[in-house]
């Protein structure tokens, strides 16, 4: 998500839900909570202090939601370093950082198996955030659009010879 999007969203906004514990009231109102939440039309206009109280919370809200973008390639990120892949990744991926404030440091696990035949590898990325979204769809298909686009380089010439073409994509050995 980027910040620009996830800012307008918070701009067009008509209701928040918000803890019922925000605010208490003077005298003691019919409430409905839900989940021990209370739903508040943006469009109402509240008392000063309850107003106060709900711009507050949105905005630590809004936040928490930025900070937290980029938690699904940063699980990716370990996964990648854990194989040893020097990757770079921009700092809002380093330094992303779960809306509840926990980390998801056992979520990940990278193996790196050498045999004569080649090379295997073997990970799992089971941070929340990143199976919420269809990781497992995202990953395949970044994985066939780049096998894809180097099987096209090469069928168009795109390379004098396969030396070339080792030094374009880091990995590939020619031997």
């Amino acid at each position: 998500m980027d910040t620009g999007k996830a800012r307008r969203r918070f701009d067009a906004a008509r209701f928040t839900a918000q803890p019922e514990t925000l605010y208490e009231p003077k005298y003691r109102l019919r409430r409905h909570p839900k989940n021990n939440k209370i739903l508040y039309n943006l469009t109402y206009k509240y008392p000063g202090e309850l107003w106060s109280a709900i711009t507050e919370a949105r905005a630590a809200d809004l936040k928490k939601k930025i900070a937290a973008r980029g938690l699904a390639k940063q699980s990716w990120l370990k996964i990648a370093r854990m194989l040893g892949l020097s990757v770079h990744a921009p700092s809002y991926v380093e330094n992303a950082v779960a809306t509840t404030g926990k980390t998801y440091d056992e979520d990940e696990t990278a193996e790196v198996q050498r045999t004569s035949g080649g090379v295997n590898y073997h990970f799992e990325n089971s941070q929340p955030t990143v199976n919420a979204i269809g990781g497992e769809e995202a990953l395949q298909a970044a994985m066939d659009g780049r096998t894809l686009f180097f099987v096209n380089n090469i069928e168009r010439g795109v390379f004098e010879d396969l030396g070339q073409a080792a030094k374009k994509y880091p990995g590939v050995k020619v031997g």
